[in-house]
């Protein structure tokens, strides 16, 4: 499917989930993984501190700017010239498993965007944590992010995933997180 948003374009093939907000989300067995892209719709999503008006999607495939097809990813598409970054907040009870581990390859749509700045909080409590930050480029590869959270073992807790211009300037192209995803044991 190709969406048009506020004169800007870009390719999602398969299915679209649009957001909202909903419940804690349990995990699945030891040694599997949890992929946040199926819970898009359960994320509470802000840009700049007020609630977003643009356009986040759950797509079953996405094309990479390395020039391949991924399944299971989150696309975010700013919708104005005023959202230089971007929120989904998901609530998370962390299983009690000695390792728990937030994974994704994160990448830029096109090769004339700015770089963008990806980065993975977790609020527990009054804290706000910043436990991993990548700088994607259009240079036509993905880049990977990875948290631990370990420290965070049995606990309810609220995952975020930000996305932002690495200049303040406004988001002007859609960014990609391709298989967001909890990791047991791994």
């Amino acid at each position: 499917m190709l969406f048009a948003f506020n004169k800007r374009s870009f390719l999602l093939l398969g299915a679209v989930t649009l957001v909202g907000c909903g419940a804690a989300a349990s995990l699945p067995p030891e040694n599997e993984s949890f992929h946040l892209s199926n819970r898009v719709s359960e994320a509470i999503w802000n840009a700049n501190g007020k609630e977003y008006s643009g356009l986040v999607a759950s797509s079953g495939q996405v094309l990479g700017e390395d020039g391949n097809l991924y399944e299971s990813s989150i696309t975010i598409l700013p919708p104005t010239e005023e959202s230089s970054q971007i929120n989904g907040t998901f609530s998370i009870n962390v299983p009690d498993q000695p390792v728990v581990r937030f994974r994704a390859q994160v990448g830029v749509s096109s090769q004339d965007m700015d770089a963008v700045v990806f980065r993975v909080y977790v609020q527990n409590g009054p804290d706000f944590p910043a436990l991993a930050e990548v700088t994607a480029v259009p240079d036509g590869r993905l880049d990977q992010i990875d948290a631990d959270l370990s420290a965070y073992r049995g606990k309810h807790i609220l995952l975020i995933l930000s996305t932002g211009s690495a200049t303040d300037e406004y988001l002007k192209n859609p960014a990609f997180w391709i298989r967001p995803q909890l990791i047991l044991n791994n």
